[in-house]
């Protein structure tokens, strides 16, 4: 552990290996057969496992301290976590909104664990908003082509469901900002998903959208969605359903459907890229 801890505190390590390193620690600080693993020494292993942890935490990377406020909520280390609690809380102090949200989150569930309590919930940070004769830019479905490692594939946007996420999507393609991003969730059977600016699914952006449910419902693959950290904080990430996903109705933002090449999407990986999104 002192090993992976070690190669997570490179700073040119990935922000996907620097969360990996997060989970590996996670992983032993709060595996069941701690005592066993590590008897006659449990509380130094423990104190060492503690400290790099909230040194993920008091860090500037998301995956990372996501992941290290989440293992030090467990009952394992809920005792720790009582001690440090002060640290946590002037690192949430740190984090910008709405930008860091999943990170806030992660951290304030953390800090209702080690009180006892439960926070209001909090009250989304609404930005990237735009007026009437923004949102009336495009009327008529628009389509987009998004090239990969595995092929081509086109997406047909429908502004008339969800405008504000069409418009959002269509300036960021058009900014080359989803260009040589990775795929970096994807969950076979169920969806694929990019558009992370660190590429480990937790980086957010500096603005967010008011979520935009629809009528429209996940009934087959490759409906087209944005990803969120609850109601309200959508921005870049987006995901395409590799199944049926009913369950997606009503908590995601359907904005637009494959319409050509699902085939390439069934056969994305994650580290596969996003080498050009273009908007036709």
């Amino acid at each position: 552990y002192s090993w992976i801890d070690q190669q997570g505190r490179v700073s040119t390590q990935h922000a996907v290996v620097k969360t990996a390193v997060a989970e590996a620690l996670k992983t032993v600080a709060t595996h069941p057969l701690f005592p066993v693993l590590f008897k006659g020494r449990t509380q130094l292993v423990k104190a060492e496992l503690v400290s790099a942890l909230m040194v993920r935490i008091k860090g500037t990377d998301p995956g990372a301290q996501v992941v290290a406020a989440e293992a030090m909520r467990s009952q394992a280390l809920l005792p720790y976590l009582r001690d440090s609690l002060a640290t946590l809380q002037v690192a949430q102090q740190r984090l910008k909104l709405p930008r860091d949200v999943e990170v806030f989150d992660a951290f304030q569930a953390a800090a209702d664990v080690a009180t006892g309590t439960v926070s209001a919930p909090r009250k989304p940070s609404i930005a990237g908003t735009f007026n009437p004769k923004d949102l009336l830019a495009y009327k008529q479905p628009v389509r987009v082509l998004v090239d990969t490692d595995k092929g081509k594939f086109t997406i047909e946007l429908d502004p008339t469901v969800a405008p504000a996420s069409v418009l959002s999507f269509i300036r960021l393609a058009k900014t080359g900002y989803y260009d040589n991003k990775t795929w970096h969730r994807v969950v076979g059977s169920f969806v694929a998903q990019t558009g992370c600016s660190a590429g480990d699914g937790y980086s957010g952006m500096d603005f967010s959208l008011r979520s935009e449910f629809s009528p429209g419902h996940y009934l087959e693959p490759g409906m087209v969605g944005l990803a969120s950290a609850g109601a309200h904080t959508e921005s870049a990430q987006w995901f395409v359903t590799l199944a049926p996903a009913l369950h997606l109705d009503g908590r995601y933002t359907p904005f637009g459907r494959v319409v050509e090449g699902m085939d390439v999407v069934f056969q994305l990986l994650v580290g596969d890229s996003v080498k050009k999104v273009l908007v036709l």
